[in-house]
């Protein structure tokens, strides 16, 4: 790459990073003339509640809750959930249903508006009729994504003067080290754009994992057929089968010394016999 090349691209970098530090700069500024008051001093009240104000408005959190809860009813609880995602305009990520011997158990991954988190979670833990474990996570990536958008921001400028330089009357080599310059600085935009259009869709909606079950499933319920009882059965026998020799077996000590007296007790009475003869 010549040396005209490497000043061309470094001044487009340059002039990008420059704008970005000015735009970044004009806002500070703005930031604290909103804070003065007529006379110049700071004003405290308005200092506290601006920055208040900006937590409450640009805080960005990740919402994570896990929830594992026995119900009454397994179908009649699934409605109400369905009907609670809709309300709260929340949507299924993902389900699945499994089927036990003794139960069946719903998993269910809830995508919920963070404003809707709180009394959605509220509702859905209601409908319990055990709640055997509830977590909640909570993860502050606001300095990430401001971070990220200004990177994004910063990329696009310097995108915007390299497609200027494109226009220029360059030798063919300097605009063939121009577009290797704007293909690196697209990819890199597109990568950090699906990064952040991820981690906006994780702050927009947050997660609620849900596990929920129902004991005492009826042994002949729809869809367990006779034969498969009868394979239940047949493992629930060989299961006990299992138990009852393992706890012979643990009984060894006195088995064994009872084996042992009894030998004695039989090798003596012999003796004896012989010794009358």
């Amino acid at each position: 790459m010549s040396t005209t090349t490497k000043i061309i691209i470094l001044a487009a970098t340059s002039i990008s990073l420059f704008s970005c530090g000015r735009s970044k700069f004009n806002s500070e500024k703005a930031s604290t003339s909103s804070i003065e008051t007529a006379n110049g001093n700071f004003n405290t009240t308005s200092l506290v509640a601006n920055a208040n104000a900006d937590t409450v408005n640009h805080g960005k959190i990740i919402r994570n809750a896990y929830l594992r809860i026995q119900v009454e009813n397994l179908i009649a609880t699934r409605h109400l959930i369905d009907s609670l995602v809709r309300v709260n305009k929340a949507y299924l990520a993902n389900e699945t249903e499994e089927r036990k011997r003794n139960s069946i158990e719903n998993v269910l991954i809830i995508r919920v508006p963070k404003m809707q988190f709180e009394t959605t979670l509220s509702s859905i833990t209601h409908l319990a009729k055990y709640i055997e474990s509830k977590s909640i996570n909570s993860e502050d990536v606001t300095a990430s994504y401001f971070d990220l958008e200004a990177h994004i921001h910063s990329k696009k400028i310097l995108e915007e003067r390299l497609l200027k330089l494109l226009n220029k009357n360059y030798k063919i080599s300097e605009i063939l080290a121009v577009e290797q310059k704007l293909n690196d600085v697209r990819s890199e935009i597109e990568s950090m754009e699906g990064s952040f259009k991820v981690m906006n869709n994780q702050v927009k909606y947050s997660t609620i994992n849900l596990q929920l079950y129902e004991l005492n499933i009826a042994e002949f319920s729809p869809g367990i057929g006779f034969f498969e009882s009868i394979k239940d059965s047949f493992y629930q026998g060989l299961e006990s089968f299992k138990i009852i020799t393992i706890k012979i077996i643990s009984y060894w000590p006195i088995f064994g010394l009872s084996g042992v007296l009894w030998f004695l007790f039989r090798r003596k009475k012999i003796s004896n016999l012989y010794t009358k003869i």
